[in-house]
């Protein structure tokens, strides 16, 4: 629906302010140029965060196998002294002696 008043011509539509907006060739590279600009600073700040999150990731990967590396190297020792705990236990309640150096035979 279309509201026309009385004073414009028959057919045209009355603007409600009263102004038009005129972009000229000049303006319109402008706002491209500008447009173009913002858009290569938003894709420059989404590659710097990508890049960072990518190397902290690596960072926490190398951690991770270091961790990893570490905790098998610290369950293999606590087996190792599991075990010798177990001799131990075992050598005493079967009454066992250490052994001693051997001697020498006197010539």
């Amino acid at each position: 629906m279309h509201v026309t008043h009385r004073s414009t011509p028959l057919g045209m539509r009355r603007m409600s302010g009263g102004r038009t907006i005129r972009v000229g060739p000049i303006t319109m590279r402008f706002m491209t140029v500008v447009l173009l600009a913002l858009a290569a600073l938003f894709y420059l700040a989404q590659s710097s965060e990508s890049a960072t999150k990518r190397y902290k990731v690596f960072e926490l990967e190398q951690e991770q196998s270091k961790l990893n590396e570490e905790n098998e190297w610290l369950k293999t020792e606590s087996l190792r002294l599991k075990s010798l705990q177990e001799l131990t236990t075992t050598s005493e309640s079967l009454d066992l002696q250490p052994n001693q150096a051997p001697q020498q035979p006197k010539q």
